[in-house]
């Protein structure tokens, strides 16, 4: 990424009012929303790495035995175990139990049940420009949360970088990585709206695999409501 050139000469008191508006930043951001918090860390713990020799993704835990991530992530283990990394850092491992290519959807069971509390899954729709909140393990970075927007609430058919088609994608404006697919998207009440799917050509636009559109066939395999 280009970096910008320091001008040779900086006015103290524009750093002085530079540095001031920063810290009231900081201020709005620890005091101005309390309940913030515990939110984003329960987010944060229903979130996993799913990893293979072969690569990694995310995804996320419905119930002790079950957790929830995209076909295109499980498959990287071909039928084999995968490592779980949990957000308290321990670790488990889990294998597929079933998947939907036509929906890049499939649900991993655990070896061993987690202790950890598992996310709720959304009843209802998506909305126009309704605050998300996408959650998973970009690249090799530590687990992270990105805050976005729907773009359009309209389930679509869409093709994938492999070719397949994806038929329960929705449009976010988010931003998303590589090693994010799979983890969770919640709403503002805290419950999974969607799984990070793809990237598409322009820039923070992002598909997620839509909870409305996966649903039913996720509670009859798991039996969660």
């Amino acid at each position: 990424m280009p970096t910008r050139k320091a001008p040779k000469r900086k006015d103290p008191s524009i750093l002085i009012l530079i540095m001031g508006f920063l810290l009231v930043l900081v201020s709005v951001a620890t005091f101005g929303f309390p309940q913030q918090g515990p939110r984003y860390d329960a987010m944060k713990m229903a979130t996993v790495e799913l990893s293979t020799e072969d690569g990694h993704g995310s995804g996320v835990i419905i119930s002790p035995n079950f957790i929830l991530t995209v076909a295109h992530v499980a498959s990287v283990a071909n039928g084999h175990l995968m490592d779980v990394l949990f957000a308290d850092g321990t670790h488990g491992m889990a294998v597929e139990l079933w998947e939907d290519p036509s929906r890049d959807v499939a649900v991993m069971v655990l070896i061993s049940a987690t202790k950890l509390a598992p996310a709720r899954l959304s009843k209802l729709p998506l909305k126009e420009f309704e605050e998300i909140w996408s959650v998973g393990y970009p690249l090799d970075l530590p687990l992270s949360i990105q805050k976005g927007n729907v773009a359009s609430p309209e389930v679509s058919t869409v093709q994938m970088d492999h070719g397949a088609d994806n038929k329960a994608a929705v449009y976010t404006v988010i931003t998303m990585a590589p090693g994010d697919s799979g983890g969770p998207v919640f709403n503002s009440s805290g419950e999974v709206v969607g799984l990070n799917d793809f990237i598409t050509k322009f820039g923070a636009l992002s598909g997620i695999v839509a909870m409305q559109a996966i649903r039913d066939d996720v509670q009859a395999v798991t039996g969660v409501n």
